[in-house]
């Protein structure tokens, strides 16, 4: 919290009811630290630096990737340097990620680093020394660098920053070129990951899948990207505290504030000259587009992805005007689609997959949307107004992202078009039909998928509904390359074959299939690469999943949900890498294993009950580096606390326990599917 003002906002909405609510506030300043606390009853804790034995671990481990690697002839500048961070770990990291460059390896440049950093902590221990150590680590950034970086100060605090979004705009702003045999996407994201690793860019990983598609700026990092952006008059941030000033000489706009005022303020400037525009909820300040003539990125954001009644009407026709444009995202608004592309000739991303469709606007882009040839990233809303392109989607020979194609709007021309994109690396499909459907494209899209197969595909998810033919679930792949990522959305009878070719594949995001063959299962344990699996299983015939030895090598997160319930084995060294297990049983008139180590199965008609030998987990302690485990169980009364006792045993077994997360949950229904109270 930055402002005073901020929790006197939020303070109204706060009712003292004495029922025990905490509010928890973080802040760099003590006089609002202070303003934060109920009178007589709010306590101000002051973060403490870290102490010397955690200070030299965090120093060491991010140098050397161990506590005690450091190499004799550094022990001394190192132990100089850590004196003066005096245990502030923005400072060890920084400095610490700046010694780790593969240019700092020898002694003379640790000197100099260590010698640059002053004395200013000893008589200064203030966050103006912070600033000068991460001022040092700017200025050892190469001028690419610098300027991938300086980008970010279009961002406001603490924004999650998505990744791709970041790197598209790199590209559109010529920041980055292809080198050493990388494409422009490559180079970017050799750019993104330097920053990272020299710690002035924080990665988010998502918490179910571990992938990282958004990343933030420290505080901190941000207050220096501005002062150097304010400096060499790389972004201009019309916020609260603008003033206008060198208006005239604008080259990049962060719009962070909505109101009237600022909406003069930004047509009293020169949008002819501006090269980048960044609209954050700012949609009532847009001057008329047609006046940026040298545009080359918009990014409009208006509020939540979820679709508002009032959600502003943007008209994009005036961007035909604008012949240097590259990146367009537009967020949250209803959209008026131009109807000629033809000048935008350069335009290498088009982002609209969180807008909709104006009622009005045609459902058909325009004929000579096809002649976009430097066209690289297409987005469209996933499961909105569908919009149909144009036959000569095979024009588009640079397409690498395709969001959402939905097949049942396209002609079968545009869905032959598909496969000739041979750059596509990544491609969402949406498919709804019903069964009886005597005209069907499912030939020609199994034929496009097997293309795009063997050439450059990375990333597919497929949302299928409807009975899908035994042709197109036979031939839509035989050996897909360099797949990595795939969610097939949609249930399908088996594991498909082709999926044991699927070398690189690392992460599966469902897989939802009618019935889950122990030989099938076996299938998926062997793949190299694979870290994340969700998979769905209606039926499993048998009775044992056995997980046996070196399976599943590099699985760091395993999501399992299926309505039968069987005896699942973890035999000594399955998924060394597991970190995630995520169970889910429905097994309302299904079986339910005894504790005397018997299958009862209650049938759904009356009749016998089955015995079988079996035990519902084992060998959870087997999973060395298991931190997590969540098992949610639905089944009929008096079964499923059966069920939780077993996985509550099993769990408790492992070594580790004390350090695992563990959430079992378990929910009861009476006979007629309702419900019970806990």
């Amino acid at each position: 919290m930055e402002h005073q003002r901020y929790w006197r906002t939020i303070e109204c909405a706060l009712v003292e009811n004495n029922n025990g609510s905490r509010v928890i506030t973080t802040t760099r300043h003590q006089d609002i630290a202070t303003t934060c606390c109920f009178p007589g009853q709010g306590h101000v804790y002051l973060m403490q630096p870290l102490d010397e034995h955690h200070s030299r671990r965090l120093f060491f481990k991010r140098l050397f990737n161990t506590e005690d690697g450091c190499p004799e002839q550094f022990r001394d500048i190192s132990n100089d340097v850590l004196r003066k961070c005096k245990g502030v770990p923005l400072a060890i990291t920084s400095i610490a990620s700046l010694l780790a460059n593969p240019s700092s390896k020898h002694v003379e440049t640790w000197e100099k680093i260590r010698n640059s950093l002053g004395y200013e902590l000893d008589s200064n221990p203030t966050l103006e020394w912070m600033r000068h150590v991460l001022s040092l680590s700017y200025s050892d950034l190469s001028q690419e660098l610098k300027t991938c970086l300086l980008y970010l100060g279009n961002y406001p605090e603490d924004y999650e920053i998505g990744t791709f979004d970041l790197m598209r705009k790199w590209i559109a702003e010529g920041f980055v070129r292809e080198k050493h045999g990388l494409d422009l996407e490559e180079a970017a994201e050799n750019c993104l990951n330097e920053l990272i690793n020299r710690s002035m860019v924080t990665p988010i990983f998502f918490p179910n899948s571990g992938e990282m598609w958004r990343c933030r700026v420290h505080d901190l990092m941000l207050d220096l990207i501005v002062s150097k952006c304010k400096e060499e008059n790389f972004v201009t941030i019309i916020d609260t505290e603008f003033l206008m000033n060198r208006a005239s000489q604008v080259r990049r706009i962060s719009h962070q504030y909505n109101s009237s005022d600022m909406a003069l303020a930004v047509e009293s400037m020169n949008p002819s000259l501006v090269r980048s525009y960044n609209s954050f909820r700012a949609a009532n300040c847009v001057p008329p587009l047609s006046k940026f003539e040298l545009l080359r990125v918009l990014d409009m954001h208006q509020g939540s992805s979820i679709m508002e009644s009032g959600s502003k009407c943007l008209d994009l026709s005036a961007i035909n005007h604008l012949f240097l444009l590259r990146y367009v995202k537009v967020s949250g608004f209803h959209l008026e689609l131009p109807k000629k592309f033809g000048k935008v000739e350069h335009l290498m991303t088009l982002d609209m997959s969180h807008a909709w469709f104006y009622p009005s606007s045609s459902n058909q882009l325009s004929s000579d949307f096809s002649s976009l040839s430097s066209l690289r990233h297409l987005e469209f809303p996933a499961k909105k107004r569908t919009l149909t392109l144009i036959n000569g989607l095979s024009k588009l020979s640079n397409l690498r992202t395709l969001l959402y194609f939905h097949v049942e709007a396209n002609s079968v021309e545009c869905i032959t078009d598909l496969g000739e994109l041979t750059n596509l690396r990544e491609l969402y499909l949406t498919y709804s039909r019903s069964g009886n459907a005597e005209d069907n494209p499912d030939t020609i899209l199994a034929a496009s998928l097997h293309k795009l197969g063997n050439n450059n595909l990375r990333y597919l998810d497929l949302d299928y509904q409807g009975v899908a033919s035994a042709q197109f679930r036979r031939n839509w792949f035989t050996c897909p390359r360099h797949l990595q990522r795939l969610g097939l959305y949609g249930l399908i009878p088996k594991v498909p074959t082709w999926i044991a070719h699927a070398d690189r594949l690392s992460y599966l995001y469902n897989l939802e299939v009618q019935e889950l063959q122990t030989d099938d299962f076996h299938v998926l344990a062997r793949l190299p690469c694979l870290i994340y699996l969700c998979l769905r299983a209606k039926t499993i015939p048998g009775i044992n999943i056995i997980i046996y030895p070196n399976t599943f090598p590099n699985l760091k997160y395993f999501v399992f949900y299926y309505c039968e319930l069987p005896c699942q084995t973890f035999e000594p060294a399955p998924m060394p890498r597991l970190q995630k297990l995520e169970i889910q049983f429905d097994g309302r008139e299904q079986a339910v294993i005894l504790p005397s180590g018997f299958v009862k199965k209650k049938k759904k008609k009356k009749g016998a009950i089955q015995l079988q030998e079996g035990s519902i987990v084992g060998g959870i302690r087997h999973l060395a580096c298991l931190e997590k485990v969540s098992v949610d169980i639905h089944a009929e009364f008096g079964h499923g606390s059966i069920i939780e006792t077993a996985w509550r045993e099993a769990i408790n077994k492992h070594p580790k326990s004390q350090a695992i997360q563990i959430r079992v949950q378990c929910t009861e229904y009476d006979e007629n599917g309702n419900k019970l109270s806990a």
